[in-house]
């Protein structure tokens, strides 16, 4: 059986707030929590580490709107499409680096 964590233990293990948790399920960043008969919202540890992965993408610069977009492709299994937003913003931090070389 998978572990079953709060909204506190997700914001702990994360280092978001609950808030922002809360808005990246709004904005459909992630899917809609599990709820118990209480009503309060139940995560698993593929939520966290999805979160932590869109943490890494924000780290990169990379723009709520277009993490959105990836994960989109990636729930719907078209990994070619979420292989090109990747590869794209790959693309832009290489140049941003080039140019602060210069």
């Amino acid at each position: 059986m998978n572990d079953i964590f709060t909204i506190s233990d997700v914001a702990k293990k994360t280092g978001l707030s609950q808030d922002t948790i809360r808005y990246y399920e709004k904005i459909k960043l992630l899917p809609p929590a599990k709820r118990n008969e209480h009503n309060k919202r139940q995560y698993i540890q593929m939520d966290i580490d999805r979160i932590l992965f869109i943490n890494h993408l924000k780290r990169t610069q990379m723009p709520l709107k277009q993490i959105r977009e990836y994960v989109k492709f990636s729930q719907a299994k078209n990994d070619e499409a979420g292989q090109t937003i990747l590869e794209e913003h790959k693309k832009q931090i290489t140049t941003q680096i080039i140019y602060k070389l210069l």
